[in-house]
């Protein structure tokens, strides 16, 4: 199932997810979608192999962060 399956975004309108050659970037103004990627993130992240937890928790931490900047303003 991809990201935007779990978050109800079959157009890719509410996230964005680009491939780099660095990890992934997200682009997103939208809380409730920054909160399901996140909700997404946490309940898999035990799944990511080894090598790209770390990365992923970076991912999911900026992610929470996003969503608690866009929900305060």
């Amino acid at each position: 199932m991809t990201t935007n399956e779990i978050c109800n975004d079959p157009d890719c309108n509410r996230i964005k997810l680009n491939e780099q050659h660095t990890g992934i970037i997200m682009e997103s103004n939208d809380a409730g979608a920054l909160g399901c990627l996140g909700w997404a993130m946490e309940r898999h992240i035990n799944d990511i192999p080894s090598k790209l937890k770390p990365t992923f928790r970076k991912i999911l931490e900026d992610t929470k962060t996003r969503k608690d900047n866009l929900e305060r303003s």
